[in-house]
């Protein structure tokens, strides 16, 4: 295997790695390895091109290889094996990681998932939960960042990450990273099977629509009928405003979203929200607070490869967000 592992590295191109972190500040920016043999993780590593990491890639073969933060420079070339704890961090891209684990009590309730007791599998009945994660995110990218300059990933085992690499993105600060990460988890992450806590989102609008449609109407779309959304909410008591059933068909129908629509989803959210929680819980994306919020964490590098899996950490197309499973997946739906 060892050598299976060079050869990738030496057939390695890192276009898809400078897309999203550039060769302006390389050499100011953190690597990290685990090796095949040798330490778990040899961190603090630091090039000065791109040709200087994949000839070092080819020489300690990882299994598994990282990138992490841009690093306040201390001198010409920040020397390798020097402690990031002894440096201060520039900057990094806004990174949300997704693991099905997290969606355990989700997976245990779908009819059909033949792995929700096993956590570390993946089946085809559980995977699309990473597929609304992305579409979500996607939303969050685009209507409250008002950025496309976003990237998704497989991860190389049961999840996805998704990199913002905007300016404005990569230059938050981490107070302003958890105000974002307190503001976004919605659904916290559930690794036991019991039902995940679900809050009522912030009073950001944006974020109220992106959570109603990427699930309530997500699900109204996949059921094909508005009928069991009124009796949803007419089970809790709730007079929605006249006609927001011909305003939420127009915005199905045409994307248009009317006043009497804004003001529909505000009351669902101040005065129904308890007849949207369980779906909210399925739906949402499940917010990884510390690899949104610490400056210092290593994501595995795009296009790299996991040999704990074989897998490569490959790109997800934006127009493949509802409905690409990378091969790994395939590999593991069927061993399930």
């Amino acid at each position: 295997m060892k050598e299976a592992i060079r050869r990738f590295y030496q057939e390695w191109e890192p276009d898809l790695l400078l897309e999203v972190i550039g060769e302006k500040d390389f050499g100011r920016r953190e690597f990290a390895v685990a090796p095949y043999s040798g330490p778990n993780m040899i961190r603090n590593l630091f090039f000065e091109n791109v040709d200087e990491l994949k000839k070092y890639l080819i020489e300690i073969v990882p299994i598994k290889a990282y990138v992490g933060s841009v690093y306040v420079r201390s001198g010409p070339v920040i020397p390798s094996g020097k402690s990031v704890g002894e440096l201060s961090v520039d900057y990094r891209e806004l990174t949300f990681d997704i693991d099905l684990t997290d969606y355990n009590d989700v997976r245990r309730e779908i009819e059909g998932c033949r792995c929700r007791m096993e956590g570390k599998k993946v089946c085809p009945k559980c995977r699309p939960l990473a597929n609304r994660a992305l579409v979500i995110l996607r939303r969050i990218a685009e209507d409250m960042f008002g950025t496309t300059r976003y990237k998704a990933f497989f991860s190389g085992r049961r999840g996805v990450h998704f990199r913002i690499y905007d300016e404005n993105a990569r230059k938050l600060a981490e107070e302003e990273r958890y105000k974002l990460a307190a503001m976004l988890q919605v659904v916290h992450p559930s690794a036991s099977l019991e039902p995940a806590k679900v809050l009522v989102p912030a009073k950001s609008h944006s974020l109220r629509l992106i959570v109603f449609e990427e699930t309530v109407l997500y699900r109204v779309k996949k059921e094909g009928s508005l009928h069991k959304l009124s009796r949803l909410f007419s089970r809790r008591g709730i007079r929605p405003p006249r006609g927001y059933r011909k305003d939420l068909e127009i915005f199905l129908n045409k994307g248009v979203r009317n006043a009497s629509y804004h003001e529909f989803v505000e009351r669902v959210f101040n005065e129904g929200f308890e007849a949207i929680k369980d779906i909210i819980r399925k739906y949402y994306v499940r917010i990884d607070l510390k690899a949104l919020t610490d400056s210092k964490r290593l994501m595995k590098i795009p296009g790299s490869l996991d040999a704990s899996t074989m897998a490569v950490v490959e790109e997800i197309p934006k127009e493949e967000f509802e409905t690409r499973m990378p091969e790994i997946l395939r590999r593991q739906s069927s061993q399930v």
